[in-house]
């Protein structure tokens, strides 16, 4: 997936992770929890190829965090619950 995001924009994170998914998102700055915004198709073996000056707002499924996250910025995860 190759995306250039050069401008502000707000999207949808996704609001249930499955066990095992890769994932494109952040870990949200209030409760550290990971956010995934799109599913990873290479599984983690390929770079996400997003990039640009763009910033994302989101907000965070976990404690409602709306927060704002530069594209260039996010990272690949496989997605496994943290122990509470």
């Amino acid at each position: 997936m190759a995306m250039l995001i050069n401008e502000d924009i707000k999207v949808s994170s996704k609001t249930h992770l499955t066990f095992g998914t890769w994932y494109i998102g952040f870990v949200c700055s209030a409760c550290d929890e990971r956010v995934g915004l799109f599913t990873d198709s290479s599984n983690g073996s390929r770079s996400h190829g997003i990039d640009g000056t763009g910033m994302l707002e989101v907000r965070c499924p976990s404690c409602g965090n709306e927060q704002t996250q530069a594209a260039k910025l996010l990272v690949q995860f496989q997605f496994f619950p943290r122990a509470r």
